[in-house]
């Protein structure tokens, strides 16, 4: 059986200052005095209680108890095992792990995933930067204005029009079919009877989508021509590295802004997300087209307070921001919305009137509840009872997401305020509507189910019964 040999994890564990380490993953982490403190990332805390102790090279939460060296914090932070933990560790380090007894198998590993995905994500670029095959991608990108250092910076490539392009190369280089389409970059198929495989992404450019730390883990592919068949954009499917609820395209980079800033600004493209970071609004993050979950809600709230949602401005695009602020409101976040201008959006906006536009849009973004109230009144007919009467349940609907009393109280006599009704009044009908979402207790009759009658025999087979046991 493999194994790491004590002498690499000790040699690991010198490389590897835990302050570092943890300032990593958690920026807002600041000395005060002779330990490091911040907000403890395990559970949810107004007073930092979690201290990171140089000297000794622990960690510790006088909150929930958390505690423990370098290793442990990679484990519990991210959700591994302990060798797992050593190998992102060591990579980190530059230690080479040689194990005993052999190389462990790579198939299905998350350090050869990783791997994969970053070898993968450098030959697109290469291919992208160099390669006569990525000329037309040039010049699309060129059209777009997105210059090379913003395409590197977030090392952006290109899928070869070739159905094996990326597997020859990978195969090439000892990894397996199966490793690749554990990793998503490789699709199956069948025919007659023989399994072979193909490159998912084909002639597309391709943004690779980081964690929290930087490393590639899938990647979403976008078609050049709107006359081309398929869909405008093609995504990694969930595998053991990526999980599309979890996960926001620019995060990595953005990640310490939004730190200082404790706000992030979540819009929907990709390249919306870049020309947002070359006009040097950095604490700016992508949701890639898909909808916002509490996954998300709860990566965001670990680093800042307040969210600004940037959705596009149609239909759909309201419909998601205000799914979007319940979710957020449900984590205890101040959400604000920036209303784009009409066929409108972030990279288009900043390239028509520069940076200043968009900063002062979200600077002066309504409150969430102040965008629903507006959005709803423009479609219902306000001067009739019933329409009425629908804004304010919306208005409720969405002041019920927050937990905190003390944040909904404020929001109740603001809904009162621009709905011209009492405060009192809209807080009696919010707290029915509360008592309406809980689950009815059941009835008595209903707890438990009724005993069953005893069952009866004849007098005739107990008579015999009573027989054979005595005789």
């Amino acid at each position: 059986m493999a194994m790491i040999p004590k002498e690499t994890i000790e040699e690991i564990r010198s490389r590897c200052n835990v302050v570092e380490v943890v300032g990593s993953y958690l920026p807002q982490l600041k000395r005060r005095g002779s330990t490091f403190k911040c907000n403890c990332p395990f559970h949810q805390e107004k007073t930092p209680s979690f201290t990171v102790n140089e000297t000794r090279q622990i960690f510790h939460c006088f909150g929930c108890g958390a505690g423990g060296d370098v290793f442990r914090f990679v484990m519990d932070y991210e959700k591994i095992d302990f060798v797992t933990a050593v190998k992102i560790l060591a990579e980190r380090a530059g230690v080479e792990i040689v194990y005993e007894g052999g190389q462990p198998e790579k198939s299905g590993d998350k350090d050869a995933l990783y791997k994969i995905h970053r070898e993968a994500a450098a030959f697109y670029h290469r291919l992208l930067v160099e390669g006569t095959e990525g000329a037309e991608a040039r010049r699309y990108l060129e059209e777009r204005d997105l210059p090379a250092d913003l395409l590197k910076e977030f090392q952006v490539g290109f899928a070869p029009n070739e159905w094996d392009g990326l597997m020859k190369r990978a195969l090439k280089k000892g990894y397996t079919a199966e490793q690749l389409e554990a990793a998503g970059l490789v699709v199956p198929s069948e025919r007659n009877g023989k399994t072979s495989h193909y490159d998912r992404f084909r002639n597309r450019v391709m943004f690779p989508i980081c964690d929290p730390m930087g490393r590639v883990i899938g990647f979403s592919g976008r078609i050049m021509n709107k006359a081309e068949k398929g869909a405008k954009y093609v995504n990694s499917p969930e595998t053991l590295l990526f999980r599309k609820n979890q996960v926001l395209f620019a995060f990595d980079k953005a990640r310490k802004p939004i730190v200082e800033a404790r706000q992030a600004i979540v819009v929907e493209g990709q390249i919306d997300a870049m020309r947002c970071h070359q006009a040097g609004l950095t604490n700016v993050v992508a949701s890639q087209g898909t909808a916002l979950t509490e996954n998300h809600a709860r990566l965001i709230k670990r680093y800042a307070d307040e969210v600004v949602l940037v959705l596009d401005a149609d239909a759909a695009g309201v419909k998601a921001a205000l799914a979007s602020s319940e979710i957020f409101i449900a984590a205890e976040l101040s959400v604000r919305v920036v209303t784009l201008p009409e066929k409108e959006d972030p990279d288009s906006l900043i390239r028509k009137n520069g940076a200043e536009t968009l900063t002062t849009l979200v600077k002066e973004a309504p409150a969430a509840l102040d965008f629903l109230i507006e959005c709803i009144g423009r479609q219902e007919d306000l001067t009739t009872e019933a329409g009425r009467m629908r804004v304010v349940k919306a208005a409720l609907n969405l002041i019920r997401h927050c937990p905190s009393a003390a944040r909904r109280d404020p929001m109740i006599h603001r809904a009162a305020d621009l709905l011209h009704i009492s405060a009192q009044a809209l807080g009696q009908d919010l707290r029915r509507e509360q008592r309406k979402k809980r689950p009815a207790p059941r009835r008595a009759e209903e707890a438990a189910p009724a005993a069953a009658p005893p069952k009866t025999y004849p007098k005739e087979e107990i008579n015999l019964l009573e027989l054979l046991v005595h005789h």
